[in-house]
């Protein structure tokens, strides 16, 4: 029952947001809704594409959900303390992701909504029993409480650093997602295996107009809805089982978002800039500048992120850590060459950022002060 529930979110998201996709970009289209974020002191020029994927995103997830409580009412009221967990918070990164999409947003005032759906997250689950927090990790609670926050803002930003080729990022959030899924299943979280699996179908629906040529983008909405979902999942999950394997397990799942940001802040501060200010150097723009094409690219970035899922998932079942980190290594080893050197080489307004990634606009997340797309 427990898989067979997931498989049902699953699927039901996945058609949904195959549908509704096409029809969120025509009638974002009509409205003439284009990407100008960040101020207009750093617009360079709107895209003549749509940036409302995330309003699809959003539809198709709770379309499923709400499909799963008509059809299993007894498995809801098991997924219905997660949603209380969740969603309030996904649904504020997602609104001020759409905000900021139609007529920009400054970076702290993203980061300040995103910091108030994570406290939402970690205070729910910490009165949730088994009362974790103040037994599992020897660790004041605080602090414990501090670093699951930060996991789930630091995760939706990670997202949205990644979404800058198509097809990118959506493909990530379906690994990542589907990871989760299987790890709740595993430990009997039916309830976050059910949200889980229904955020790797809204993705995966998605990805079939983003990718490339995109017709549609998930703008801020939706890559900041997608990573506080796959954050306060693995939160909730993290919370619950409270082992290390279970924490590495989640921290792998999400591995070339949080190793894309990583390089781009100590990126940033090697060459004097703010950790919060955009550039054109991240991992996929590197590679798409060295030849690769964006397909090429972003599939090259899905198979390091499928081994890492895939060691997380083999950690979580409880599989010696060394050769599962050993295999990480070993697939992320040959980015050495596309990340050096440590410092920014093209920044958003330099006029060089057109012949990085050609024929796909730029993305910063909260954490940046600007997106510039440019079609």
């Amino acid at each position: 029952m427990p898989i067979s529930t997931a498989v049902f979110a699953f699927s039901v998201a996945c058609l949904t947001s195959l549908i509704l996709t096409p029809m969120v970009r025509r009638l974002a289209v009509r409205l003439r809704w284009r990407d100008c974020p960040g101020g207009a002191e750093h617009k360079a020029r709107c895209s003549t594409r749509t940036h409302a994927g995330g309003i699809g995103v959003l539809l198709a997830l709770l379309i499923a959900v709400w499909s799963v409580d008509a059809s299993f009412p007894e498995i809801v009221r098991r997924l219905r303390p997660e949603l209380l967990l969740i969603l309030p918070g996904a649904l504020l990164a997602a609104g001020v992701g759409l905000v900021d999409d139609l007529r920009g947003c400054r970076p702290f005032e993203k980061l300040a909504v995103q910091i108030a759906g994570a406290v939402v997250v970690v205070s729910a689950v910490a009165a949730l029993p088994p009362s974790w927090l103040h037994a599992a990790w020897p660790v004041p609670v605080w602090l414990t409480a501090t670093i699951l926050g930060l996991w789930i803002v630091g995760t939706t930003n990670a997202l949205n650093l990644v979404d800058g080729i198509d097809g990118l990022a959506p493909g990530i959030a379906t690994l990542n997602a589907a990871g989760l899924t299987v790890l709740a299943i595993a430990g009997g979280e039916l309830g976050i295996a059910v949200l889980a699996a229904a955020t790797a179908g809204c993705a995966l629906g998605f990805l079939r107009s983003n990718r490339h040529p995109a017709k549609i983008y998930l703008g801020d909405s939706g890559s900041m809805l997608l990573g506080f979902l796959l954050g306060a999942i693995g939160v909730v999950l993290v919370g619950r089982s409270a082992t290390p394997t279970t924490a590495l397990a989640v921290v792998l799942l999400g591995w070339v978002p949080l190793l894309d940001t990583g390089l781009a802040v100590v990126r940033r501060i090697s060459s004097g800039m703010s950790p919060f200010r955009p550039d054109r150097d991240h991992i996929h723009h590197r590679l798409v500048s060295r030849g690769l094409s964006v397909r090429l690219a972003a599939g090259s970035l899905w198979s390091i992120q499928a081994v890492a899922v895939a060691a997380g998932i083999a950690i979580g079942f409880g599989a010696p850590v060394s050769p599962c980190l050993a295999a990480i290594g070993i697939v992320t080893l040959p980015l050495a060459r596309v990340v050096l050197p440590l410092r920014v080489t093209v920044r958003v307004d330099d006029p060089r950022r057109d012949d990085v990634a050609p024929q796909r606009p730029d993305s910063e997340p909260a954490l940046g002060a600007a997106q510039n797309r440019a079609a």
